[in-house]
């Protein structure tokens, strides 16, 4: 139950019937643009280059596939006009097209539904663009040709290209005729209110991508065992798609009050690539089972048990084996169904394709589907249709989720949801299922599509809807069972919508987490429970708050309300809600064994991640989610790579942070594993910025892992994961000398510390040299000037840490080798450098989230620092320096080697005295570290004890 906290943060009482697009109608995809190389086709004849234009006024309340079409429109002409053989081909072919384009876009803005997928018209333009795309390849394979292979192969060409010309023009006038438009412009049989004589299926266009689909499907399964693609099914998509298919199947078996509906339309007009009316065809794949049955066998949950990693081969030869057969089967007989057999068919194939994660053909199958529904619709409007319809559109948008289609699948959520909600106060009993599945659909498309939304007010808008839809969605279901299905259905999708709601909840807190750093609201205070007495403190007033009631739009900024909400009661809140998520799915795993396991691991993993926000001290919480992740990963090895990892980094940083080394050094190694095996199954399934992102994460942990195999004294370690990481970022084409800055950094400490001094100034000096360099770039000589505060107003060394940390090993180097006076420079500007990074709300706030101990730095600074001053005999200074570091920092346990160093540098310092109470302090100083199990880095430093008065000691502590 969510407390009036809670509700207030996440704008409870607003009117989630609004689409995203009504609630933000600027929200739209960038449509075709005049590219500048235009004028390149000069030539070619005005009204072509008009069609241009005029597409432009249009493509942005259009649907991607009309941008498409008109690019490639584009890129024919570029190469015809320049082919004397194709010139007046490639006009005609493009201006037919441009036509078409320009003729639907119209149809599409007057009827607001460009961007709703699985419609009839976009399916048609996919085939008749595909077509555009053949032909573009036909002449550039023309044009690549010398002038003599073009003499030999020039009418062979011709004919090809004239026989595609025919076929476009036959396909358009197809599509013209069964939307109405070749006379007088009407709304299109897209739209809710029209009906046709032919089948949607019957159209060449309609068969033609559904082969291609077909084809797709099945060769992208012969692709994944070579590329090694990771393929365990996504188990709670498929149990989704089963809850949504067995809606349809009974809603089909239920009997509803009817109302009026319009007749169907009868009509005798069809052009030569409609064909006639399907008929019913009997369906029987290889081996007599029809696809009816061979489809409620694809549901049964027993289907999706893996108790090994032979089980899931075993299931994966058997999926192929079906689609293989059904395309035998059903090539080119699509048209040839009944709509009811169709249905049965599509809905087959999505579920085959969905289980092999071949998601794009699915989408495909499932768009289809759709089409199917809708014009059962159009024909006879009636509950059961509306019901089947709006069902379907949440099986399209489960699947759109899982492809780089995020906005179009909360599209088709929220259109399933638009047919539905009508129907909910008159039929309650058949809706309230359907209606709970269709908004935990629309609630994890909101929450995947927010990734790719840029504005920080849309993406909160977005997932403050997703929490609050999902939440309504946990209370229709817990309504009594008898007006929903069983337990156990219920049971799963209650634990479903209670991961989506806390899985908006902790996507919301990252996005205002990361607004409050960029747009530094320096009044939002930490959360965990380290920082209470900050709390506790009277917040600082930020630019925003000191606005003192301005009307000024410049001053305005809602997030900045939102951000000084978030509280540790209401993130409690959320860890409430995914315990429940959490006790439900453990009931799962109870009753059915080797199916639910996955969703219980991620919904651990969500709220340790959850946990962490508002309490440091989560080593448990992140025990046990990569405790389960580890026996999956044992049984499905390569399948759990990226969860195992976020398990395994987030272990690794709490132990971290509570001062397990040795524990958070071997967690991070495990993470490393599972990272390198996604940067490494073969060039096939990630895109570049998937792949990038991965590459991110796996530096990112190499740098900590090697920060602490050097806070361990472990630098032959350091140095093999520093070459390896270095492998990698070469591997990864990071060619920016930046890049290289952290690994050659801290490369060069441990070589220092291994006694290879020579090799650690050559590795530090070119670290620091490419620091200076980027601090070129910023205007150098603006920031080495001082300010008040004594830190650099723009010195780029704060930028980072990997910086900070080179100018302060650079300079005790530099001072092991007796240049004291630069030394002194270079570890004074580290020092400013971090305490003015310290100060950042940037990195106070990544440090909150991520637990990065950036703080735990700076008394190593200090130490590194004090020694240089100690050699130049500025002793008090020193002094006060080694006080500070043991002031931040005296436990062993979260950094021996500095804490031993400092305790070291201080019995130094006492020594330096003559009075006998001050040796005695010093010998009892140097006991304490001699119970720390480091050996520290005093005898690295230039002050170290081969240039003490060790006889004067010798002689007092006798």
């Amino acid at each position: 139950m969510a407390t009036p906290a809670v509700e207030d943060l996440m704008g409870f009482g607003f009117d989630d019937s609004q689409s995203i697009i009504e609630q933000h109608p600027h929200r739209r995809r960038v449509g075709f643009e005049l590219p500048i190389a235009l004028d390149v086709l000069v030539d070619c004849p005005q009204e072509i280059l008009e069609l241009f234009r005029q597409l432009e006024n249009y493509t942005n309340t259009c649907n991607g596939i009309i941008n498409d079409g008109a690019h490639l429109g584009f890129l024919i002409l570029e190469l015809s006009e320049s082919t004397a053989l194709f010139r007046r081909e490639g006009r005609w072919f493009v201006q037919r097209a441009l036509n078409l384009l320009k003729l639907v876009a119209v149809e599409e803005e007057a009827a607001g539904i460009w961007d709703i997928p699985g419609r009839l018209s976009s399916l048609c333009l996919q085939s008749l663009t595909d077509d555009m795309a053949a032909f573009y390849s036909q002449i550039s394979k023309y044009h690549g040709l010398s002038t003599v292979q073009r003499g030999r192969v020039r009418d062979e060409y011709q004919r090809d290209v004239r026989s595609k010309i025919q076929q476009q023009k036959r396909s358009i006038l197809a599509f013209k005729t069964h939307f109405g438009l070749n006379g007088k412009l009407r709304q299109m049989a897209s739209a809710q209110n029209s009906t046709q004589a032919v089948s949607a299926t019957s159209l060449q266009l309609i068969q033609k991508l559904f082969d291609k689909e077909h084809s797709s499907a099945c060769s992208m399964l012969d692709y994944q065992p070579i590329c090694k693609v990771p393929s365990f099914p996504r188990i709670t998509l498929l149990l989704d798609l089963s809850d949504l298919l067995q809606i349809i199947e009974d809603t089909k078996a239920q009997k509803y009050v009817q109302r009026s509906g319009k007749r169907e339309r009868e009509s005798s007009t069809s052009s030569p690539d409609q064909g006639s009316a399907p008929q019913s065809v009997p369906l029987a794949p290889e081996g007599g089972q029809s696809f009816a049955v061979l489809l409620r066998h694809e549901l049964e949950e027993d289907r999706l048990r893996f108790q090994d990693f032979q089980d899931l081969e075993e299931f994966r030869e058997q999926t192929k084996n079906d689609l293989k057969t059904s395309l035998s089967v059903l090539r080119s007989r699509l048209g040839t169904l009944s709509a009811e057999n169709a249905a049965l068919v599509l809905q087959y194939l999505s579920v085959l394709c969905a289980r092999a994660t071949l998601f794009g053909p699915a989408v495909s199958f499932a768009e289809l589907l759709v089409v199917i529904f809708r014009d059962a619709e159009d024909r006879a409007p009636s509950i059961k249709n509306k019901i089947v319809l709006a069902t379907a559109h949440g099986f399209l948008s489960s699947l759109l989720t899982f492809t780089r289609r995020k906005f179009e699948a909360v599209r088709a959520a929220e259109e399933g949801l638009r047919i539905l909600l009508p129907l909910v106060k008159s039929y309650p009993g058949h809706c309230s299922r359907p209606l709970a599945i269709l908004k935990i659909v629309n609630a994890r498309a909101l929450v995947e599509h927010s990734n790719d939304i840029t504005e920080a007010h849309i993406q909160v808008s977005a997932l403050q809807k997703a929490y609050r839809i999902s939440g309504e969605a946990v209370r229709i279901l817990q309504q009594p069972p008898s007006t929903l299905s069983t337990t156990s259905d219920v049971l799963r999708s209650a634990a479903g919508a209670l991961l989506a709601q806390s899985s908006a909840a902790r996507t919301l807190i990252g996005v205002l987490f990361k607004y409050a750093g960029v747009t530094r609201i320096d009044c939002f205070r930490p959360l965990n429970d380290v920082q209470t007495r900050a709390e506790e403190e009277k917040p600082t007033e930020c630019r925003i708050c000191q606005r003192n009631g301005s009307p000024s739009p410049l001053f305005d900024d809602p997030l900045h309300d939102i951000i000084q909400k978030l509280s540790r009661d209401i993130i409690e809140t959320f860890v409430k809600t995914l315990d429940q998520c959490v006790e439900m799915s453990r009931a799962l795993v109870t009753r059915c064994s080797h199916l639910h396991e996955p969703l219980l691991a991620e919904a651990l993993l969500l709220r340790a991640e959850l946990v962490s926000i508002c309490s440091r001290h989560a080593i448990d919480a992140f025990a046990e989610p990569a405790a389960l992740f580890k026996e999956l990963s044992k049984a499905f090895p390569a399948q759990f790579d990226a969860p195992s990892e976020r398990a395994y980094t987030g272990l690794a940083q709490r132990q971290r942070w509570e001062a397990d080394l040795d524990g958070a050094a071997a967690s991070y190694q495990i993470a490393l594993q599972h990272l390198l095996s996604q940067l490494d199954p073969g060039p096939y399934h990630q895109s570049s910025l998937e792949r990038r992102r991965c590459a991110e994460r796996t530096f990112k942990v190499y740098t900590d892992r090697t920060l602490l195999n050097i806070q361990l004294e472990r630098y032959e370690e350091g140095l093999i994961d520093i070459n390896q990481m270095s492998t990698l970022l070469r591997k990864e084409e990071q060619k920016e000398p930046s890049k290289f800055i952290g690994s050659t950094v801290m490369k060069g400490c441990c070589h220092w510390m291994l006694g290879q001094q020579e090799e650690a100034f050559k590795v530090l000096t070119a670290s620091v040299q490419l620091i200076n360099n980027l601090q070129d770039t910023k205007n150098a000589k603006a920031a080495v000037k001082e300010c008040d505060l004594g830190t650099l107003r723009f010195d780029v060394a704060k930028d980072k840490l990997e910086y900070c940390l080179a100018l302060a090993w650079y300079g005790a180097v530099q001072s092991s080798m007796g240049n004291h006076e630069v030394a002194l420079e270079n570890g004074e500007r580290a020092v400013r450098a971090l305490r003015s990074r310290l100060s950042d709300i940037r990195v106070q706030l990544d440090s909150m989230v991520n637990l990065n101990p950036v703080d735990r730095f700076l008394p190593h600074c200090l130490i590194l620092t004090a020694g240089t001053l100690l050699c130049m005999g500025r002793r008090e200074a020193a002094r006060k320096q080694v006080e500070e570091s043991l002031k931040l920092n005296s436990d062993a346990k979260v950094d021996g080697p500095t804490v031993k160093t400092a305790l070291l540098l201080k019995a130094r310092l006492l020594e330096e005295k003559t009075d006998r109470g001050h040796f005695e302090e010093a010998a009892r100083i140097r006991e304490e570290a001699k119970k720390i199990p480091f050996r520290g880095f005093l005898h690295r430093m230039g002050c170290s004890l081969g240039q003490t008065r060790l006889s004067r000691r010798n002689s007092f502590s006798k």
